[in-house]
């Protein structure tokens, strides 16, 4: 797949000008209530466990569920277009059998929600997407590429977001105490740095809105949550687009 940062930066600038007002504050704002009720559901998941892995019990599966609203997948694919999603930007080497396989797949359901939504026309981005090549703002192949690297970015931006994220307050818990909420954001993009926070992202604006109301309802849920070892235990592994995390172990329950 050929990504959307590859493009030369006239076309680059006409597929991100389709899709950028659904990443606005204005457009995400659409999706405040659909997305604080996947985070509770995505904690209801959590309770009652001892331990969990935030990366894959919990940012990967709240991406999922969250991706379908935004994006406006099929429901009865998108859980599976999104655990896919998830594992084109992991940990896997892009040219294993399973990882070919896996690619394969995410292209066909792509195509297919692309045809549903053809029928079915919203306001959400891939619906931008289709009525952008009916109008012949883009090519066949652009609509396809720019719904697949969406996709795969916006997953693994969020992801990273909250699952590090998470590990790096917790290993800061002065400053997890003293901070708002409403601020929580800000502060760790200040901890995780330029890599991860860069504003060109792909995903970038709806990973800070998840982030915004997963994060302080994480540690509100589970106040006495501790990170399993050191940050520097953290295996990171990448495939296609950036590197994550493979895992970020916690203790949930922590029993005096």
């Amino acid at each position: 797949m050929t990504q959307v940062l590859d493009r030369d930066g006239q076309r680059q600038a006409v597929l991100r000008h389709l899709t950028a007002p659904y990443f606005a504050p204005a457009g995400l704002d659409v999706w405040a209530e659909a997305i604080d009720r996947c985070v509770r559901e995505g904690l209801e998941i959590l309770g009652g466990r001892e331990r969990a892995d935030l990366m894959g019990d919990f940012a990967l599966p709240l991406t999922a569920t969250v991706g379908a609203h935004v994006f406006g997948l099929p429901p009865a694919h998108a859980p599976h277009m999104m655990e896919l999603a998830g594992r084109l930007f992991g940990h896997e080497h892009a040219r294993t059998p399973g990882m070919r396989a896996a690619q394969r797949e995410f292209g066909l359901l792509v195509e297919e929600a692309l045809r549903t939504k053809a029928e079915l026309p919203a306001e959400d981005v891939i619906g931008a997407l289709v009525r952008a090549r009916h109008g012949g703002a883009i090519s066949g192949r652009e609509l396809r590429e720019q719904a697949a690297d969406l996709l795969i970015g916006a997953s693994g931006t969020t992801a990273i977001r909250l699952a590090y994220g998470a590990a790096l307050l917790l290993r800061h818990p002065q400053t997890l105490g003293r901070v708002p909420a409403a601020d929580l954001v800000p502060v760790l993009e200040e901890l995780l740095g330029p890599r991860l926070t860069a504003p060109s992202a792909v995903g970038a604006p709806l990973a800070r809105r998840v982030a915004a109301a997963a994060l302080p309802a994480l540690f509100a849920r589970f106040p006495g949550m501790r990170l399993v070892g050191e940050l520097t235990d953290i295996v990171w592994r990448g495939a296609i687009g950036d590197r994550r995390p493979v895992a970020v172990r916690v203790l949930l329950d922590v029993r005096a």
